[in-house]
């Protein structure tokens, strides 16, 4: 019996080859496919399992309160939510092993796969902003962008308390971050790229939004820590998203009213 429980344990762990080893690659990396309801007293969904999985990775199954404390996973607020209701170590041991046990089945590719697409979709966006100009100039404004996307940017963590404050501000554009982070299947490369823009101009109009009537230094502060925040939930880095936005908005401030137009409104108007 005992026999049985180790090889049981160690088919368990041995899924967790699933998970990227890099750091910056586990910091982006979800599961990707749905999972059945924890059925606890705080919500729960993905990014949460997410995160389980991660810890279990980085600290070890059953090390629950190292995994519950370790700031990058944001799970201490969550869990402390649940004023000792669920869950408690026992249930988070029962939702480890579960997600553990269907892990295969819960991502979609492998996550060297996974990786290179997350970097194909982040040059594409990239390229879908620039403009066909060879002079000297862009091009080594190309290479300063490179070195940012290839700096320590994606791996900055908030804090347990910034980044609840972060979730409520952007709680109206909840469902946005979400179709950013699991963008819709069945789209061509093209309208998934135009989607994609969609989506990070309604978050940028969301951050602009929490920061209206505040003074320069809020501003400027909660503004960065916002778009560290939407950064969780794709591989671009939050500075690069701060350009991509601004070029959107800038698109669309100098596009003439015709081009924004909604294409069912240019429909009724023909």
């Amino acid at each position: 019996f005992a026999t049985a429980q180790i090889t049981q344990r160690e088919a368990l762990l041995n899924n967790l080859a699933l998970i990227p080893s890099s750091n910056k690659d586990r910091a982006i990396w979800r599961i990707d496919k749905k999972t059945k309801p924890a059925g606890w007293d705080i919500e729960w969904d993905n990014y949460e399992d997410s995160m389980l999985l991660v810890g279990v990775y980085e600290h070890g199954l059953g090390s629950w309160e190292k995994i519950t404390n370790d700031p990058k996973l944001g799970l201490a607020e969550k869990i402390q939510a649940a004023e000792g209701g669920k869950p408690r170590p026992e249930h988070l041991q029962t939702r480890a092993e579960y997600l553990l046990k269907n892990l295969p089945k819960l991502v979609s590719k492998s996550p060297t796969k996974q990786s290179k697409k997350k970097e194909k979709k982040e040059k594409d966006i990239r390229e879908f902003y620039e403009q066909e100009e060879g002079d000297k100039k862009k091009s080594k404004k190309k290479k300063r962008v490179k070195k940012e996307e290839g700096g320590e940017e994606a791996q900055i963590f908030l804090t347990d308390a910034v980044f609840k404050k972060c979730k409520e501000m952007m709680r109206p554009v909840r469902k946005t971050l979400r179709l950013l982070e699991n963008p819709e299947e069945g789209l061509n490369e093209k309208d998934q790229l135009r989607q994609q823009i969609e989506y990070l101009f309604t978050i940028g109009q969301q951050i602009e939004k929490n920061c209206e009537g505040k003074n320069e230094p809020w501003v400027k502060e909660w503004t960065e820590n916002l778009w560290i925040f939407v950064s969780q939930f794709t591989p671009i880095g939050a500075k690069q998203l701060k350009k991509l936005y601004s070029k959107a908005l800038s698109k669309r401030t100098t596009a003439s009213p015709t081009e924004q137009l909604p294409r069912s409104s240019k429909k009724r108007k023909r």
